[in-house]
């Protein structure tokens, strides 16, 4: 988890967890970063998988495509903004 000013964290995920499993602990980690005093919590992927996992957890977030500079390179992504 990064602090990205005011009151913005955002946070990446790196697991072998199965999907399921990440939508619960997405679901837990949208409570504590509400608890921490977040109001909004970002991330990217360049997998359409998580674009699903997202929609799983019921929560309100938002998705859009855009670009991201990835080991260097420009490279395409889903991002992702949930509003706590």
């Amino acid at each position: 988890i990064m602090p990205k000013g005011g009151q913005t964290a955002e946070f990446h995920t790196v697991t072998i967890e199965s999907p399921e499993t990440l939508v619960q602990r997405f679901k837990a980690g949208a409570n504590s970063l509400k608890q921490m005093g977040f109001k909004q919590a970002v991330t990217y992927s360049e997998s359409p998988a998580f674009v699903k996992m997202a929609k799983d957890t019921g929560l309100p977030v938002k998705v859009t495509k855009g670009m991201q500079t990835i080991s260097g390179q420009q490279k395409p992504v889903y991002q992702f903004m949930l509003d706590l």
